[in-house]
């Protein structure tokens, strides 16, 4: 647990702990080997010295400012029953000719709790569009799709109806000249209301060669029934999700969040 200054008591989950002291790493120039007391020093001191600027009863959240440490910084905190979460850090640099910094102050990231047992998707790859609006059987229907310029994917969908976004996606890509150099990979999901868990959890998986803004940076948190989704991408994209170690099987508890970046 970490005190503000105006007296406000925030929590951390483990794992956002971890991603603030990388944070305020990155910012700082910590050389490798720099033990991690060092970083919970300067977390601490960055949320010691911050003040409450704003509060969003709506929303349960509240706006943290925090300056004269190792840097200023914006904080962001969602109530919790008993007391409040950090749920976010962005950081910046102080002033000209403080600290070195290298500018790494990503969004504050939210979070969406999804539950689903999904049984195994099956995968299949189109060479193009067009051959994908081909396919009655393996591309109609509800269920998930991935946009990918050769072995790179770019761009992940729903739809309750993949046969007609797929015509849709063709259309746009032949508009722009692009439907050469896009291939297709489709999963039907048997049940509509587990799209949104399979769609997030493969943005979240995928994120780094993405496109999509929505749900990129919006962490994935497991609800009360867990989600577990077998063969949750395609075998090719396995490399690009080190979360999975290799099993393509997404098996998270309630309340475990999705996040490969911090693996022990």
């Amino acid at each position: 647990m970490f005190k503000t200054a105006d007296g406000d008591t925030l929590e951390l989950a483990p794992w956002r702990m971890r991603r603030l002291m990388r944070l305020v790493a990155e910012m700082r120039r910590y050389p490798p080997g720099t033990p991690p007391q060092a970083l919970v020093h300067d977390l601490r001191l960055i949320i010691g010295r911050a003040r409450r600027v704003s509060t969003q009863h709506r929303l349960g959240t509240a706006r943290f400012e925090s300056a004269g440490a190792c840097c200023k910084a914006c904080l962001l905190a969602r109530q919790r029953q008993g007391g409040m979460e950090l749920v976010g850090l962005s950081l910046t640099a102080p002033w000209q000719g403080g600290h070195v910094y290298e500018g790494f102050a990503p969004e504050l990231e939210d979070e969406i709790e999804r539950s689903g047992r999904v049984t195994k998707l099956r995968w299949h790859k189109f060479d193009s569009l067009a051959a994908a609006t081909r396919d009655p059987v393996n591309a109609s229907g509800p269920g998930v799709y991935i946009l990918a310029n050769g072995l790179v994917p770019k761009y992940v969908g729903l739809s309750k109806t993949l046969e007609t976004r797929m015509k849709a996606h063709r259309w746009c890509a032949a508009v722009h000249h692009r439907s050469a150099a896009i291939s297709v990979w489709v999963a039907r999901v048997t049940r509509v209301e587990d799209l949104p868990a399979v769609e997030h959890a493969i943005i979240r998986l995928l994120k780094e060669s993405l496109n999509n803004v929505a749900l990129r940076n919006t962490v994935l948190k497991a609800g009360k029934g867990g989600l577990r989704i077998e063969n949750v991408i395609p075998e090719q994209f396995l490399k690009r999700a080190s979360y999975l170690k290799g099993s393509n099987l997404l098996d998270m508890k309630a309340s475990q969040t999705l996040e490969f970046e911090w693996l022990e």
